[in-house]
């Protein structure tokens, strides 16, 4: 397997995902993973191996740093799901694939498996009210990483229990008929 390279249009989880096939095919032990790709790394991927401390140094660590330093977590793949067009040189079946692929992994980087209804539908409630909600209300949740639809309406009460003067809706942009752009806090400002 030729090493990891940005330069020549390598992504990290594309390159993850051929690696752990190798593997496989193999039959490598897990003790032998972090040596094998600790040796096809370079340029940003090798500077990520020398971060990780020695307690760090198993193939699980070594992938989860990876992956969070080339943009490949749950949060990138949501990101990049709901902003994905057609380029110029895709059809729209493989677009479709494209987005489908893409939503895949945004499911599994969350934890959610196939047929979990209720995960799945825990997940998207939960991006559409970070997506509905306050930047500061939205930071003040994604930094203590609730799971649940349950755990964000209760550190949501607890946010606006500390902050009563704060607002919680997001701040939407209001567009006039004479294409006049103006903020609005609460979301019930109105034009003349």
């Amino acid at each position: 397997m030729n090493p990891f390279s940005e330069a020549k249009g390598d992504t990290m989880d594309a390159f993850l995902f051929r690696f752990e096939m190798l593997m496989k095919a193999h039959n490598w032990p897990e003790d032998k993973k972090f040596l094998a790709l600790s040796n096809l790394l370079t340029g940003e991927s090798l500077k990520v191996l020398q971060t990780l401390s020695v307690e760090q140094q198993t193939y699980s660590c070594l992938k989860q740093a990876l992956l969070k330093k080339f943009l490949c977590t749950a949060a990138d793949y949501n990101m990049k799901f709901r902003t994905a067009v057609p380029t110029n040189s895709e059809d729209a079946d493989a677009f479709i694939s494209r987005l489908e692929t893409v939503f895949d992994k945004w499911l599994d980087l969350s934890n959610i498996k196939k047929g979990d209804f209720e995960g799945l539908r825990d997940l998207i409630l939960r991006d559409q009210i970070y997506a509905s909600l306050h930047k500061e209300l939205v930071m003040f949740l994604k930094e203590r990483s609730p799971i649940s639809v349950k755990e964000v309406r209760n550190l949501a009460d607890k946010y606006r229990t500390a902050h009563p003067s704060k607002p919680i809706a997001k701040e939407v942009e209001i567009v006039a008929n004479v294409g006049v752009t103006k903020k609005s806090k609460n979301n019930q400002e109105q034009f003349n």
